[in-house]
């Protein structure tokens, strides 16, 4: 009865006509997904203001998130994670749809004898719609556009995860893993590289999802900056959950 603050006010003059609005809950765990907890946020306070008098101000406390289930894996990041990035946030974008908030983070890289772990970041944002949605929380340790590297001498890979979750149920997961060689050479006058990787793919959006599994066998070569060439053999196994189609 306490934790939800909705007020709005206006004043008019015969100069001047100013509105301030305000929405404010405070001390609340949010555990997604329903029946299934995936993840609890616990919320010191989450607050929007708007009115004439400046920009809409998003401020987004959080005291904990913990992973549940089979997302606990993801637990030893949460040391990694700025529970003050949503206050005062790094990016705050509105539209006429509604607002996001957020940050990433970059992480930095690690190096134990052979193994070296590079291209690390964790990212996390609030967006909350004006009208007809609801709020979403969403995660991510790197992306598909930049996903961490492992190098182990020749022997490499990478990947990321990503989540978004409403109270309404999962909105998408991706998971993304790849391994393989990679070996590079450089005389000067010529430089190429030659990888085979081997991938899996899997994304959940709503009630469809799909996993594809993948081999990549790629060839490069550059002469002196002048002439260029490369090859991609690309072979993928793709399964749709909703269809039952391979």
């Amino acid at each position: 009865p306490d934790s939800l603050v909705l007020a709005v006010q206006g004043r008019a003059a015969k100069d001047e006509m100013r509105v301030e609005v305000l929405a404010e809950l405070k001390d609340f765990t949010l555990n997604l997904l329903p029946g299934a907890p995936l993840v609890r946020f616990k919320f010191d306070h989450l607050s929007f203001r708007a009115g004439s008098s400046g920009k809409p101000d998003v401020d987004v406390v959080l005291q904990d998130i913990e992973f549940l289930g089979f997302l606990g894996f993801v637990e030893t990041l949460r040391e990694l994670i700025p529970f003050d990035g949503f206050s005062d946030p790094p990016f705050l974008d509105v539209t006429p749809e509604g607002l996001s908030a957020g940050f990433t983070q970059a992480l930095p890289n690690a190096s134990v004898g052979v193994f070296n772990l590079s291209n690390m970041s964790l990212g996390a944002d609030v967006q909350v719609p004006f009208l007809g949605k609801a709020v979403t929380v969403g995660f991510n340790f790197c992306t598909r556009e930049r996903p961490f590297t492992l190098a182990v001498v020749f022997i490499g890979g990478g990947g990321w995860f990503l989540m978004r979750l409403s109270p309404d149920g999962l909105d998408v997961l991706e998971l993304g893993l790849e391994a393989g060689a990679i070996l590079a050479v450089d005389f000067g006058v010529a430089s190429g590289s030659i990888s085979a990787m081997l991938g899996i793919y899997m994304r959940l959006e709503g009630a469809e999802g799909s996993l594809s599994g993948y081999f990549r066998l790629r060839g490069e070569v550059d002469v002196l900056g002048l002439i260029s060439a490369s090859i991609e053999l690309y072979l993928e196994l793709h399964y749709e959950f909703d269809t039952g189609k391979m």
